[in-house]
């Protein structure tokens, strides 16, 4: 901790790019992001996993430095973003017995110790999130137990199962710059920390993150994340649709996606054909960067179509991954949309229309200020882990009166569960 605050970085390496925020909390408690900077993937990492080291590194490197250069202060943590297949993700319940009736920071490292006794997958690694636990005492639901008065401490901790090749690679990526990790917190929920308010979360919303391979999905119920897990789809697939069909660049894909959206005129309540487009869907579309021999034109039309067809699917299947789960229609808060893909126009207008229920976009909150760069969907994941770094180095840096030190207990727990 400097006198200005603790400074502490995040890193989200996503599909299209390496994202990095650097912020500070005021002794006051006030959240300043002081830094941010991105740097294209181009390929090196698909749904989390880092496919090429060199090239990952050098693009954490490039977003880091552009970071570090708008602050230039010293960084106290660094927290990272991961995802991939989600081998298991539960919820399991560790109980324990409180001496002298009075709950200490080894009840809590007890409880969890307990809460993961269930909890092994071979060759996974086990990522839990102290904003996501649960806690009761004596069978009351409370905030935070610490020095509270009672005879048994039940911890609700979810560990979410994932392949440990995921977390070794990213520790090395962020350890080549020569930066401490102090965790690692689960994208789909960073995704939901850094964009809902506790009112949406104690009436009921869902966060769907959208990247370019993979997607999240964290459902809110009663303040409590009841499901909270990551799949192999995302919009990614929409512009790949469009570069194939048209055969053009993924460049030049993702341009035609962002600049014309998603056409709302071919969907209609009954699926009917429209048999009479506008005339205004023949208006022709120059061609770029073409393939030899393939079209120089398209037509808006025939763009709008390969568009819609996948998008439907994407909404399709976001929607029926919640009914699956009977969570679709239990969501007064409705939808939230973040990643890159919540930036395509009109995916959230389709997918209310698809599940008739609210959808909306979300952006980063929690903050002082938010640059007009970085209040986007696309960035709403890497604020999550900024917000939850800040969290947790307060946490970790507390010293009871009495008995262990958080710092002591915390940095244990994160040593034997996560690292």
């Amino acid at each position: 901790m400097t006198g200005k605050g603790d400074v502490v970085a995040a890193v989200d390496f996503g599909s299209r790019a390496v994202r990095v925020l650097i912020g500070r909390r005021t002794p006051e408690g006030i959240h300043k992001i002081i830094g941010s900077g991105d740097a294209p993937s181009n390929g090196c990492v698909n749904f989390g996993a880092i496919q090429d080291i060199g090239a990952a590194a050098k693009a954490f490197r490039e977003a880091f430095n552009n970071a570090r250069q708008m602050c230039n202060e010293r960084i106290l943590s660094t927290y990272c973003g991961i995802q991939g297949n989600t081998l298991k993700s539960n919820l399991y319940e560790g109980k324990v017995q409180v001496e002298n009736a009075l709950v200490r920071p080894e009840h809590l490292k007890k409880a969890r110790d307990n809460a993961s006794l269930g909890n092994n997958v071979p060759d996974a690694v086990p990522i839990s999130c102290i904003v996501s636990e649960e806690w009761l005492v004596d069978n009351v639901a409370v905030a935070d137990p610490l020095n509270m008065r009672g005879n048994a401490l039940t911890g609700r901790i979810r560990f979410t199962q994932l392949t440990a090749f995921l977390k070794n690679n990213l520790r090395q990526c962020i350890e080549n710059e020569r930066l401490n990790i102090a965790g690692f917190v689960f994208t789909p929920l960073a995704s939901a920390y850094g964009c809902l308010f506790p009112e949406d979360k104690t009436a009921g919303v869902a966060v769907v993150n959208l990247g370019a391979t993979g997607s999240g999905i964290v459902v809110y119920q009663n303040g409590k994340v009841i499901e909270a897990a990551a799949y192999q789809w995302g919009a990614g697939d929409i512009i790949n649709d469009v570069s194939a069909v048209l055969r053009i660049s993924t460049e030049e894909a993702t341009e035609l996606v962002m600049d014309y959206g998603i056409n709302l005129d071919l969907y209609t309540g009954d699926q009917e054909e429209n048999e009479h487009p506008a005339p205004s869907n023949d208006v022709p579309i120059k061609l770029l960067h073409t393939v030899t021999g393939a079209p120089t034109t398209t037509t808006k039309r025939r763009l709008d179509e390969i568009i819609f067809m996948r998008a439907h699917e994407l909404a399709d299947r976001i929607c029926r991954t919640l009914n699956d789960q009977k969570l679709l229609y239990s969501l007064p808060r409705g939808i939230v949309l973040t990643g890159g893909g919540a930036s395509i126009m009109n995916l959230d207008k389709l997918i209310c229309l698809i599940s008739g229920v609210e959808t909306r976009i979300g952006t980063p909150v929690g903050f002082a200020e938010i640059a007009d760069a970085i209040d986007t969907p696309e960035w709403t994941a890497v604020t999550g882990i900024l917000n939850y770094g800040f969290v947790h180095t307060k946490a970790i840096s507390n010293t009871p009166k009495n008995g262990k030190s958080i710092f002591a207990t915390v940095w244990e727990f994160i040593n034997h569960y996560i690292f």
